[in-house]
């Protein structure tokens, strides 16, 4: 995931990984996307695990 200000002026990528991504539906209401887990400095790119993994994750994980 590429953004154009991954962070507030003055504040470091690191130690973001586990925050929360949020974004937008198709009728403007916000959504949980995903979970950072890493930043590349060089590319300027976090990644991100996708929300319908860590729900399919859990489920996997409450059905045993």
């Amino acid at each position: 995931l590429k953004v154009k200000t991954p962070t507030p002026n003055s504040y470091s990528p690191n130690g973001m990984s586990g925050s929360p991504v949020y974004a937008l539906d198709l009728h403007d209401r916000i959504r949980l996307a995903g979970t950072l887990i890493g930043y590349n400095r060089y590319t300027n790119e976090f990644l991100v695990i996708d929300s319908s993994i860590i729900r399919e994750t859990i489920k996997k994980d409450t059905e045993r």
